[in-house]
């Protein structure tokens, strides 16, 4: 398949090591927060707009783990029922737990 969600999740896969990056950010920022709240509350309060500006940087290049399962799910997995029965259940659990990762 060559179509716009394949394109899509190619494009959201050679991101990942940025996502990486992201999260290394988030994190520093939301310790940063934590140290300088009581000291120095509106630097502390720039890292945390900061913490989740990342946040939610991640939820966008992380997308392409949803959308892999979603293209994975159209297309053919095996020659048997079962084998197909077995991927499709496969992919849709893998999609549902992502999908509900982006809320946590």
């Amino acid at each position: 398949m060559n179509d716009t969600v394949a394109k899509l999740v190619i494009f959201l896969a050679e991101r990942d090591g940025i996502e990486k990056l992201v999260e290394t950010f988030q994190y520093v920022s939301k310790l940063v927060n934590w140290q300088f709240e009581a000291t120095h509350p509106d630097l502390a309060n720039r890292f945390k707009q900061w913490e989740v500006a990342s946040g939610l940087s991640r939820k966008a290049f992380r997308t392409d783990k949803f959308l892999t399962g979603f293209t994975a799910l159209r297309r053919k997995h095996g020659s048997t029922p079962t084998f197909n029965l077995l991927a499709v259940f496969a992919n849709a659990g893998e999609m549902v737990y992502f999908f509900f990762d982006h809320f946590l």
